[in-house]
């Protein structure tokens, strides 16, 4: 009997909501698509217990989407944990990548240097307070001209060109270990600076 009273009374009251709101419109086409709405919702309060009473015998109890929970929660978890770590491992990456591409362009600003290669290494222990932090950098330099180098030099047909053999001078070895230990804060024995052949 509570069920049929509270039934009535949710009917009642749609219907006075659909009255009152039908007073406030002014006489117009919007007044029509009023009714039709206001009729729909009165239709689905009065269908509202006959709707409950067939979900109920057609579906008496909760479908389950991926099989019996018990299954496949472990799986759905093993592939969610797979996945979180397959998208840490590629953030990682990317970040190395960005790193080592930021601190070639602060190299290759610095005179005398022609060719610049990095590696950088960086913590990547799960669950560590730290992760992403420098591990090492080893930075691979191919010395070049300097401004003061750089006037014509006399040519000789017969003597083997020395270009190539250009060594790191100590003074842009200085300025590449003072850079980099300076921006990136790190100590000098994380910092690996070799020549690139």
């Amino acid at each position: 009997m509570a069920e049929v009273t509270e039934w009535v009374k949710s009917i009642v009251m749609v219907v006075m909501f659909a009255t009152f709101l039908e007073f406030l419109l002014p006489a117009s086409s919007m007044q029509r698509f009023v009714r039709v709405i206001m009729g729909l919702f009165i239709m689905l309060a009065i269908l509202n217990p006959l709707i409950n009473v067939l979900h109920s015998q057609i579906l008496p109890e909760p479908v389950t989407v991926f099989g019996t929970p018990s299954s496949k929660a472990t799986e759905i978890e093993r592939a969610s944990q797979a996945a979180v770590k397959g998208r840490n491992q590629l953030t990682q990456e990317m970040y190395r990548q960005d790193l080592a591409k930021q601190i070639r362009a602060l190299l290759m600003t610095i005179d005398g240097i022609a060719e610049v290669r990095v590696a950088v290494d960086t913590n990547d222990e799960e669950g560590s307070r730290n992760i992403g932090a420098i591990k090492s950098i080893t930075i691979y330099v191919q010395p070049g001209l300097t401004n003061q180098d750089r006037k014509v030099a006399k040519v000789s047909i017969n003597s083997p060109s020395n270009a190539n053999r250009l060594e790191l001078p100590t003074a842009t070895h200085d300025k590449i270990r003072r850079a980099i230990t300076e921006l990136y804060n790190i100590r000098e024995d994380q910092l690996n600076i070799q020549r690139l052949n």
